[in-house]
């Protein structure tokens, strides 16, 4: 009996992790979409494929946090405002794998290092590290939503 109950473990605990490793690549998917309709197209409604209604964003530029029905719409004009003020262009997003993830039932907390380069309007290459952090929530049709989203930038260069 004890042999069967250490191979019921094991197999049960080979089930969780691949449960976990499925849920990272369908979160990381999403976050990627997200980069992609924010910084690439400014496109509202891609934006909204990828978070619930009412998101929440946490960013390092004024107003600093979007929260409500129109956050999503406000903070993609104050990222459009940021990056025609910048002259930012040619923006390169390298998601990496989680350094974190916990589950529990329709909710997901991950914590994402991501690179982002771009070339500002002087012409100089810019580099830009930090941590994506996000609670998902799972939507009716069995989809992951970013519900709240903050950015810390832990290193920034330029050449």
């Amino acid at each position: 009996m004890g042999k069967f109950r250490c191979i019921l473990f094991a197999f049960l605990a080979f089930l969780a992790f691949d449960s976990l490793a499925d849920t990272e690549a369908e979160l990381k998917q999403v976050l990627i979409a997200n980069y992609a309709a924010t910084l690439e197209k400014i496109d509202a409604k891609a934006f909204a494929a990828t978070t619930t209604p009412e998101v929440t964003i946490i960013d390092e530029f004024p107003p600093f946090v979007w929260t409500g029905k129109t956050s999503a719409t406000q903070y993609l004009k104050a990222m459009a405002d940021i990056i025609e003020k910048m002259g930012a262009k040619n923006f390169s997003i390298d998601v990496r794998d989680a350094v974190h993830i916990s589950e529990d039932k329709n909710k997901a907390y991950a914590v994402f290092p991501v690179q982002v380069t771009f070339v500002d309007g002087e012409s100089k290459n810019q580099l830009e590290q930090g941590y994506q952090t996000l609670v998902f929530t799972k939507s009716k049709n069995g989809r992951w939503l970013i519900n709240t989203m903050t950015w810390a930038t832990v290193n920034s260069e330029s050449d």
